[in-house]
């Protein structure tokens, strides 16, 4: 037989088993947050859609997973898994992380914490709302918005140190606030701990928002 055939079904071998155990992974990470949530009253979403942000119309095979929704702390909120991909082929790479998501009225805005030559291409590509006072933060994000005088008083004092000290990123569509951590899905061992955070990010905002 042709070595070339031998090539060829291990490495067919090979993505079967990568398939399999990725798929078991998941399997497992639901499992897993269907009981820590049930365990905080939330319940499990149907089919739920995919939220109109900025970040979910970056790249293709975009896609929601382990959607949850319920209320602690005074606070109605959403927590999914999302993933999209960008490139092609070799070249392509997959994004995934936790977003948590609450509806409230506040200005439009984006709040990426982007790499050197990322943060660079959106400087150029739309004003960048820096704050005297805190370089930190400016230094840190990117934070564009329509109005950007709405956006300044959003980001109240309280909520600019927030982010300094923490890895967060967010967006709001004006009628929903979206947040999540830079590109990283949170484990479900972890997940009170996040929620705890969650809580004091959304109430800072409901409070610079009302």
């Amino acid at each position: 037989m042709h070595p070339a055939i031998y090539i060829f079904a291990g490495g067919a071998l090979l993505i079967g088993v990568i398939v399999y155990l990725v798929r078991k992974y998941e399997q497992k990470r639901t499992a897993e947050l269907t009981e820590v949530f049930r365990d905080l009253s939330f319940r499990s979403m149907e089919s739920p859609g995919i939220p109109d942000f900025s970040i979910t119309s970056r790249g293709h095979s975009r896609k929601r997973t382990n959607s949850f929704e319920g209320r602690t702390s005074g606070l109605d909120l959403s927590i999914f898994d999302y993933r999209y991909t960008v490139g092609g082929g070799k070249n392509q790479t997959a994004y995934k992380f936790t977003m948590v998501m609450t509806e409230t009225s506040c200005p439009v805005f984006q709040l990426y914490k982007e790499g050197l030559f990322q943060k660079i291409a959106d400087k150029f590509s739309k004003k960048d709302i820096d704050f005297e006072g805190y370089p930190i933060f400016s230094d840190k994000y990117v934070l564009k918005g329509d109005d950007e005088q709405a956006v300044r008083t959003q980001f109240s004092p309280d909520v600019l140190l927030f982010f300094e000290n923490n890895d967060w990123c967010g967006e709001s569509n004006g009628n929903q606030i979206v947040f999540w951590k830079h590109y990283r899905r949170i484990k479900p061992e972890r997940m009170n701990e996040f929620l705890n955070e969650v809580k004091s990010c959304f109430k800072l905002f409901v409070k610079s928002a009302f």
